[in-house]
């Protein structure tokens, strides 16, 4: 997913790892003020962190089609089994880790109950989630919407393989982004039309329109895009790599636009600014792919570190502040404190750090064999 840190030169690039970096922080710093209790200032940025998610989206979108694409113009085909190997050895092993800890150690759970087992292990939690009830690891449902993505993108490319309808592409991702938006519309006129400004709106609001893999679809699209231009599109490539900086001024035009409708309580928010949002993080993508940028030139080893880690950051990072703020505050610092704050962020990153040494390392590293060894 986007928030894996692929070990191949043609995908380690500065930019990316600077932008992994962002959305793990993003995400972050959003849950820290949703969940937890915060400095004021956490509040004031954190409160845009969803983005990060959108983000890691546009990243996956990019990076996975990308490594087809590019065994597809070197062989004319690609290995089901070699894509399957690559996404079982790193999702899996750090998931099932940190499933077991949430389903066999209630004492970190952060909020109320664990959706049903047989949910997060089939990767469908995000459908019918409702946070208010089961609220402990609900940001499993990413990873629910990257990994049917992951099932269901090699067969769509299969069938483009053997058609040879290319051609077809563009309006096939055209007409994904128009779907979202027909039915997320559906689902806010259906399940929250009326219920504004009232507590149970949110939790309706987040169930069908925010979770569901088919209202959260255009971000791993503007990524497929972006990698289809790369990879097939070489003039267009060259044209957008002129423009490099250029590319920011759009971008930061586009995302202006997203305050101009309410995310929530809007049926405009929730048909508009997720494409507007995910158009933007495409734009930023674009320009950390572009060697006359600053994002693209500038290197960095704290990002390079984060982009490694943004995995198991993500899924261990509400067990660390629930319990650093909770029964494992022996130092008896201040919940909204900046001290909190800092203690908070460090064992996270040194549990992200370990995980990834412990056993991110070691699958991938086995993996490499298994698809190499042939």
């Amino acid at each position: 997913m986007g928030l894996e840190s692929i070990p191949s030169k043609d995908f380690h690039l500065n930019g990316l790892d600077h932008l992994r970096a962002l959305a793990i922080f993003f995400v972050f710093l959003f849950h820290y003020q949703v969940l937890f209790l915060h400095p004021r200032w956490v509040e004031l940025i954190g409160k845009y962190g969803w983005i990060g998610v959108d983000l890691f989206f546009v990243l996956s979108g990019y990076l996975i089609s990308s490594g087809l694409f590019k065994e597809i113009k070197a062989v004319q085909d690609f290995s089901w089994k070699n894509f399957i190997l690559k996404r079982i050895f790193k999702i899996f092993p750090p998931f099932l880790l940190v499933l077991g800890v949430y389903f066999f150690f209630p004492i970190t759970h952060e909020k109320e109950s664990l959706a049903p087992l047989w949910k997060y292990l089939s990767f469908t939690q995000n459908f019918g989630l409702n946070a208010h009830t089961q609220g402990t690891f609900s940001h499993a449902w990413s990873l629910c919407v990257e990994e049917q993505f992951y099932l269901f993108f090699p067969f769509l490319l299969y069938l483009f393989l053997r058609l040879k309808k290319w051609k077809w592409v563009p309006f096939l991702l055209v007409s994904i982004i128009l779907l979202g938006i027909f039915v997320r519309g559906y689902s806010y006129l259906e399940f929250c039309k009326g219920l504004e400004n009232t507590d149970e709106f949110g939790t309706l609001w987040t169930q069908y329109i925010y979770y569901p893999t088919y209202c959260r679809l255009d971000g791993l699209v503007f990524g497929i895009g972006l990698s289809a231009i790369w990879n097939f599109l070489p003039k267009t490539e060259a044209r957008i790599k002129r423009l490099g900086n250029w590319i920011g001024v759009f971008t930061f035009l586009v995302f202006a636009l997203v305050p101009i409708f309410n995310l929530e309580n809007d049926l405009s928010g929730s048909l508009f600014a997720f494409p507007l949002i995910d158009l933007s993080m495409a734009s930023l993508v674009s320009i950390a792919l572009c060697p006359s940028t600053w994002l693209y030139k500038i290197s960095s080893s704290l990002t390079r570190f984060f982009s490694k880690i943004s995995y198991s950051m993500y899924l261990v990072h509400k067990i660390t502040i629930h319990l650093v703020q909770g029964p494992f505050n022996f130092l008896h610092l201040n919940p909204n404190g900046n001290a909190m704050f800092l203690l908070c962020l460090l064992i996270t990153v040194f549990i992200s750090f370990l995980m990834y040494q412990a056993l991110e390392i070691p699958f991938l590293n086995w993996r490499n064999k298994l698809i190499y060894m042939n």
